[in-house]
């Protein structure tokens, strides 16, 4: 064989695996960049609909919490205006005062029994 041969001379096989070859690393090269990003694109949505479940979660959750605040506070209200409507319908008891001793120390007579004899 000789050192100097032409191109055309490369034996066929040779030249169809340095074809294939080349072509496989354009289609490795062209398709990368697509691959990524259609890996990035779905790795986002991903992400977007588990935030989006999340919040969902958590506003509900929240949600669920204030409104057993909300209706503990209703229903202490309730019952403290129905106690204090009760209580304005009855009116109130006075003081029993206490017993006052008479000024006068002399006995007591009976006012009839004086009548009669006239």
């Amino acid at each position: 064989m000789e050192e100097n041969q032409p191109l055309g001379a490369i034996k066929p096989h040779f030249r169809a695996t340095v074809w294939t070859g080349f072509c496989c690393l354009c289609l490795w090269c062209a398709c990368g960049s697509d691959r990524d990003a259609l890996i990035m694109d779905y790795v986002s949505e991903r992400v977007s609909d588990f935030e989006r479940k999340e919040w969902k979660k958590c506003r509900d959750g929240l949600l669920e919490q204030a409104s057993g605040i909300v209706d503990s506070m209703l229903l202490e209200e309730v019952t403290t205006d129905a106690l204090d409507s009760l209580r304005s319908r009855k009116p109130w008891r006075p003081v029993v005062p206490p017993p006052i001793e008479p000024l006068d120390s002399g006995g007591v007579r009976p006012i009839f029994d004086s009548l009669g004899d006239r």
